[in-house]
């Protein structure tokens, strides 16, 4: 089936089989996460900002933080 076919057949759903639709996509998609491919300067810099959180726990710098 072609994408435009698809758009055409979710059209015709009503609200709550699109939503039980997205769901299942959403589902499909984290099942397979695992798959998609990660370049090395975006695992680099997740590292990065991991070492950041992990420094500082209590999120001091957020400027919702009381003073």
């Amino acid at each position: 089936m072609r994408p435009d076919e698809i758009k055409q057949e979710i059209g015709k759903l009503n609200l709550s089989e699109k939503l039980l639709l997205v769901e299942d996509v959403w589902d499909s998609i984290a099942q397979s996460n695992s798959e998609l491919p990660l370049p090395e300067w975006q695992k680099r810099e997740l590292d990065k900002r991991n070492i950041k959180r992990e420094s500082k726990p209590f999120m001091t710098d957020s400027p919702f933080t009381k003073k």
